[in-house]
């Protein structure tokens, strides 16, 4: 903010300076009129000093008066002439500087103060961005992560620092993915067909393929550490590899030429499990075998959920996932949720013919590129980041009087968790 001039002082000053202009302008016309006087008067005053005063004649002083006291007059009537043309050219020039050219000098002086100011402001941040550059690229990563949080204040506002912040909640459930040691999910592929299995159930196929991502394991990838840094750069990672799965079936059975549940996951073309070797059917119930490693399985009633959890060593960037899935089920609808950050995902989805879908939703619509042709077919595709939640929902009908008679057991049910 630019200060405000002192009118007071300022104008004290146009006083003062007016005053000693007028002094000066009144003792050169008083002066003018004296001698003139003087010079008017020379013989009354020649003969004042002679014979009143009784100065000699002869004397240089009465010489002088009476040589070139008359003379005054001409040189006082020089001055007061001169003193007002004086006076008037001051005036007007003063006059024209005061109209004409002071008003362009503050014009420029303004904006030169304007210019330099600004040049100061600039100056000021563009030294305040290098100082926090350097200090960024000389802090350690652990000083500058606590700092995080006060970086947001800063930025956004105090509402950041406040443990229920939107900036805390955030923090919590994602920065642990921000690391470069954490593995994330890349290039989500899901296809699931619909097949008819009579009016009270349907054949589920599905098959689902990702990659693991981690991008500590990338060549040439530097960790921003100090280079006497006592921590080596890892040369794998122990990453769990998690998938669940909630099916309402209709038909179990792991054996045989035509198997009701299949499922088989793999880890970089290896398979970790596969349910015709791992479960089997005690009765009505399934049930475990011994050997499979990371695998729970809980069966009530109708509802069959299925999680892995096992641990793998990750020794490259990038580690492929795929999962296979087959089941005879109660259902009329799909949903598709991810419980971690995900870089880009494609989902199709296949219905029988005439059918078609009764309900589509995805969680950011404005994030995927959709395409329905013909009408019982969908494919979604993105390549942004899809955050933890549900990702994809679908209802489907079938043609009039083939619709879907749901049994005792409750609503039809199939989720599918990455």
């Amino acid at each position: 903010m630019k200060n405000k001039p002192n009118t007071k002082t300022s104008s004290q000053k146009n006083i003062l300076e007016n005053f000693r202009l007028n002094v000066q302008i009144l003792s050169f016309l008083g002066l003018g009129i004296v001698l003139i006087l003087l010079g008017s008067n020379a013989p009354e005053i020649h003969n004042f000093i002679v014979n009143d005063l009784g100065i000699n004649k002869n004397s240089s002083l009465s010489e002088l008066i009476e040589s070139y006291l008359g003379e005054a007059k001409w040189v006082g009537w020089t001055i007061l002439l001169s003193s007002i043309i004086v006076y008037f050219i001051a005036a007007s020039i003063e006059k024209f500087f005061h109209t004409k050219i002071s008003p362009i000098v503050t014009t420029h002086v303004d904006r030169l103060s304007e210019e330099l100011n600004e040049v100061g402001t600039n100056t000021r941040r563009l030294l305040s961005a290098k100082l926090l550059d350097n200090l960024i690229s000389a802090s350690p990563r652990d000083e500058i992560r606590s700092k995080l949080k006060l970086i947001h204040e800063r930025a956004y506002g105090p509402h950041c620092a406040h443990e229920l912040g939107l900036y805390s909640a955030v923090s919590e459930k994602l920065s642990p993915f921000l690391e470069p040691e954490t593995p994330h999910r890349s290039d989500y592929h899901q296809t699931v067909t619909v097949m008819e299995n009579g009016k009270d159930s349907i054949i589920w196929h599905e098959v689902c393929s990702y990659k693991i991502h981690t991008i500590c394991l990338e060549p040439g990838y530097e960790n921003n550490e100090e280079e006497d840094s006592s921590t080596p750069e890892p040369k794998c990672i122990k990453h769990n590899v998690k998938f669940s799965s909630i099916v309402k079936v209709a038909e179990l059975s792991f054996d045989g030429d035509n198997p009701k549940y299949q499922l088989s996951i793999s880890v970089d073309h290896e398979e970790v499990f596969n349910s015709l070797k791992h479960l089997y059917l005690d009765g009505k119930t399934v049930k475990l075998k011994a050997e499979a490693d990371g695998i729970s399985v809980t069966h009530k009633g109708s509802t069959l959920e299925i999680r892995l959890n096992k641990e793998h060593t990750i020794d490259k960037p990038w580690t492929d996932i795929e999962i296979k899935e087959t089941s005879t089920i109660y259902d009329d609808y799909f949903i598709s949720s991810r419980n971690e950050p995900t870089c880009g995902a494609k989902i199709t989805m296949n219905l029988p013919d005439n059918w078609s879908f009764e309900l589509i939703r995805f969680g950011h619509s404005e994030d995927w590129t959709i395409h329905q042709h013909p009408t019982n077919t969908l494919s979604a595709w993105t390549t942004k980041w899809l955050m933890p939640g549900i990702t994809f929902f679908c209802k489907w009908q079938r043609p009039e009087g083939q619709q879907l008679e749901l049994v005792d057991e409750g609503s039809a049910e199939a989720e599918t968790q990455g």
